[in-house]
């Protein structure tokens, strides 16, 4: 009887010990992980965003591929290309009439940054708390805020260059788009099931899907956005427009950055009543795509968990940067996707998804299922 006593609990205690070495060699896989995707971002982050955007546009070279007769099938990457070109095109576009704007009236803009300057530093010193030298002096900052342009600058080149490898990377996959399946068949041959074809079926459905849905959604919040500024008088409502679409692809904190700074520009330049009518209007824009249009526009599709959809955020933002905050939830819908299919890895899909059964995160996963709910 001791002996039985004694053998349950040294398998317990084993067990135990097991459970904890799994969640140690867990942890140090994904330290690992982690410190290997932030030492590779120059390769992996170019080839990840170019996945993503081919994915996006690979409809448009289907569609026209098939419209073109089959000596002009080629018209069909010409056309997807066109378009992100068109897109790129329009946006170097608009942030260069911005920083037109701003050049034109940057005198005015200094004036009023100092008065402001100097309120604030008068409103601090009489509280009595001392105040450093370098908020003081105005050729000090100006010295500051000429080497914050030059650091802009600089990053505008490095984005050039990026965007350039991108988009060599996007047709380089829309040309071998049609050859993957067979190749995929061709290395794997013993899967019969056809379990890798049909996730990867899975994946870029639901990656298009949320990705068009963001998008449009995207640009509806940007236009209405843009045109309220522009009402209200609120300088540079087509950059504000512009940056409420880029930032509409990050969870949470993207639409806070996006209404937050023509905000504190609207408190600069129209006064408090102003202020306040513009900053409850961008709110509402806010309130009615977020938990309205854009969830009916989702559907049933795959969602992930808000809490570890801004962790994901958090994690591809410390190993990308911006890029990496752009791509998190694409990449967070990749591996639910995946992990989904992996038994062994199916309890973290659930984690990260919204759902908090197996069955109905099978069902948005399932082949099937998805195939049906295409158009």
């Amino acid at each position: 009887m001791g002996e039985s006593s004694s053998s349950r609990g040294f398998s317990v205690t084993s067990s135990r010990h097991g459970n904890v070495q799994t969640l140690l060699l867990a942890a140090l896989a994904v330290i690992a992980l982690g410190a290997a995707l932030k030492t590779l971002y120059f390769v992996l982050m170019p080839l990840a965003f170019a996945f993503y955007l081919a994915v996006l546009v690979y409809p448009v070279q289907r569609r026209m591929t098939i419209f073109f007769p089959p000596s002009l099938a080629w018209m069909g990457t010409v056309s997807a290309m066109g378009l992100i070109l068109a897109v790129l095109a329009a946006g170097v576009g608009a942030a260069w009439l911005c920083a037109k704007q701003l050049l034109v009236n940057s005198p005015d803009y200094a004036e009023l940054f100092l008065r402001y300057r100097n309120r604030a530093v008068a409103w601090v010193e009489s509280l009595g708390i001392p105040v450093s030298s370098e908020l003081t002096d105005t050729e000090q900052v100006l010295r500051n805020a000429l080497g914050i342009v030059r650091a802009v600058a600089w990053s505008g080149w490095s984005l050039a260059a990026m965007t350039a490898l991108v988009f060599f990377f996007v047709l380089l996959m829309l040309l071998e788009a049609s050859r993957w399946r067979l190749k995929a068949t061709e290395i794997m041959p013993h899967l019969q099931d056809g379990v890798v074809l049909d996730t990867i079926e899975v994946m870029a459905v639901r990656l298009r899907q949320y990705l068009w849905v963001t998008t449009v959604c995207g640009i509806i919040t940007g236009a209405i956005n843009g045109v309220w500024l522009w009402y209200m008088g609120v300088d540079f409502a087509l950059l504000w427009g512009l940056l409420a679409f880029l930032l509409n692809y990050i969870p949470n904190v993207g639409s806070i950055i996006a209404g937050t700074l023509p905000s504190l520009l609207a408190v600069v330049m129209l006064g408090p009543a102003d202020a306040i009518i513009t900053i409850a209007g961008l709110a509402l824009v806010e309130q009615v795509m977020g938990n309205f249009v854009q969830p009916r526009m989702q559907g049933r599709r795959l969602e992930l968990s808000p809490l570890m959809a801004l962790f994901s955020v958090v994690f591809w933002g410390w190993a990308w940067g911006v890029a990496g905050a752009f791509l998190a939830v694409p990449l967070t819908i990749t591996m639910v996707i995946v992990f989904a299919h992996v038994p062994a890895l199916r309890s973290v899909a659930l984690l990260l998804s919204r759902t908090p059964h197996y069955e109905v995160l099978e069902q948005k996963t399932d082949a099937e299922a998805v195939a049906a709910e295409k158009p």
